[in-house]
This record gives C-alpha cells, structure tokens and sequence, in this order.
C-alpha cells in the first residue's frame, strides 16, 4: 500500500516553492522558470515533474509520501537519502573516484547511457539517482540459484 502525500506536505510544497521563487532561487529554475510567468501551478508541477523524473505528475496530490519527502528535502537546501546513499556507494568505490564529474562522463559512456540523458552527476532526479544506486549497488547472491550447479562429471572406470 502505497502512502499518499499529506494535506500538510502539500501546503509545504505550495510554500517552499512560492518563497524561493520570489527570490529566484536556482533550486526552483531561477530565471528559467520565468517560461510559466502567471501559471504558478504549471511552473510547480512542471519543477517536480523534472525533479522527480515523471512526466505524468498532473497534481501535488498524486504524490506519495516519499516523493514529497524528496522534494521538501530539495526546496529545503537538505541532502536527500537518496542523495546521501549515492554519495556512499561513489565513496566505496574501488580504486577510490578522484574526479567525481570525470567518472560520470566516462561511467555514461558504458552503462545505461539512455537513462541518464547527458545529464551531469548534480542533474540527475530521483528516478536518474535510483537507477544509478542499483548499478552501483553491489549485488547480494540470489538464493536458491537462479540455474541448478552442473553435477560432477561421472568418472568413466575401466575394467
């Protein structure tokens, strides 16, 4: 069962949103907002649509509770858990990642290109920031295994 967003998260959402874009903070476009000059709602929808990586948001209210944690955590100027999981699993890597930005560019060229779109290591939305978690998440051996072990091979004995 999937929770949905509360009345209270909503009106947070409307807030944050409406105070930092009359300070034309970058974490709400800045400048490039100013396409939906006179819609506030479509220029709040359209943000969280690219936030969250999902075209089909048509209201706050279709939100879980995850989601508009993750977007208050965004307003707020705060490192999301997502964000902090990444930044754990970049940290692990092994040889260490001296350039973080240099490691992307070169990590997009050989996996799942198509899913993170040239976008930049501090670009990517929650979904782009999932998908990249479970590449880089090492991967616990499935059990009981997928494919039976071959059975030994019956030595042939002469007479």
């Amino acid at each position: 069962m999937v929770l949905r967003i509360t009345d209270k998260q909503v009106g947070m959402l409307q807030s944050l949103y409406a105070r930092l874009k009359s300070d034309d903070d970058p974490r709400t476009w800045g400048p490039a907002a100013q396409r939906f000059a006179g819609d506030e709602r479509e220029a709040r929808l359209a943000w969280a649509r690219a936030q969250l990586g999902n075209a089909k948001l048509a209201s706050f209210t279709d939100l879980n509770v995850s989601e508009a944690c993750y977007l208050i955590d965004r307003l707020q100027g705060k490192r999301t858990k997502l964000d902090l999981k990444l930044e754990e699993l970049i940290a692990a890597q092994q040889p260490p990642i001296q350039d973080r930005e240099g490691w992307f560019a070169a990590f997009q060229l050989g996996k799942s290109k198509w899913v993170f779109r040239g976008s930049n290591l501090n670009q990517l939305n929650r979904y782009q920031i999932r998908r990249l978690i479970e590449i880089l998440e090492p991967r616990a051996p499935s059990w009981p295994p997928r494919y039976p072990a071959p059975e030994k091979p019956v030595e042939a004995k002469l007479f």
